[in-house]
């Protein structure tokens, strides 16, 4: 998933992981994260981690997958 926030948090990365996502990429305010897949209600979690740390969430939507994913998560 890509998520956008208003402002770039240093805390949002190290929330999400205690939540049980995984942090892919960085750029700026972007994140690139990936949940297990029995996440009941990611929409959710994501909101609540947000308003936690004092972050807007600005957009996010489902990320595709590259290939360059696909060579990573298979040499991992």
């Amino acid at each position: 998933m890509l998520v956008e926030l208003q402002f770039a948090s240093e805390r949002f990365p190290e929330a999400m992981r205690r939540r049980g996502a995984r942090v892919l990429g960085e750029a700026g305010s972007r994140y690139r994260l990936a949940w297990p897949a029995d996440s009941p209600d990611i929409g959710r979690e994501l909101f609540e981690v947000a308003r936690e740390v004092g972050a807007q969430v600005r957009g996010f939507r489902p990320a595709l997958r590259t290939l360059e994913d696909v060579f990573l998560e298979a040499t991992q």
